[in-house]
């Protein structure tokens, strides 16, 4: 008797915990993270700068912008959403060796040589030179590759 009562528990208990499992809505399929919020937009994390272009066609700006631009773009190279082929991506730094080679430039993206570059390269793509590699300026560069 008591071994009946044991296996009836057993085929009762079971299937109702599928059931509440099932209704809870924590199945056996994976759940989807709710959205993230995407990080501030870079025009408002850095000041805009105006590129000076020396005789030599050198870019040189102020060394503030600059500092901040950096700061941008190691935030950015990680964190920023932007969209690609219709999927949303995070972060530029897996296309860091192509940007790098658009810009003609091998200083890394973590450097003040890199946001000069940079600026450069948005001054002469008709985009406003912050030296932020943002998604205006991606968008950009993806329309040139």
């Amino acid at each position: 008797m008591k071994r009946f009562r044991m296996s009836l528990f057993a085929i009762l208990a079971i299937p109702a915990c599928f059931v509440v499992a099932l209704l809870s809505g924590s199945g056996l399929g994976q759940v989807q993270d709710p959205p993230k919020a995407s990080p501030p937009d870079a025009r408002r994390l850095v000041k805009p700068t105006i590129l000076i272009l020396d005789n030599a066609g050198k870019a040189t700006a102020n060394l503030a912008a600059i500092d901040s631009a950096v700061s941008a773009n190691i935030a950015f190279s990680d964190e920023i959403s932007w969209m690609f082929g219709g999927k949303q991506q995070k972060g530029w730094y897996l296309y860091a060796p192509l940007i790098r080679q658009l810009l003609g430039t091998e200083d890394m993206p973590a450097s003040k040589g890199f946001a000069v570059a940079l600026a450069h390269w948005q001054q002469t793509s008709g985009l406003n030179p912050t030296g932020v590699l943002d998604e205006d300026s991606l968008g950009t560069m993806i329309v040139k590759w």
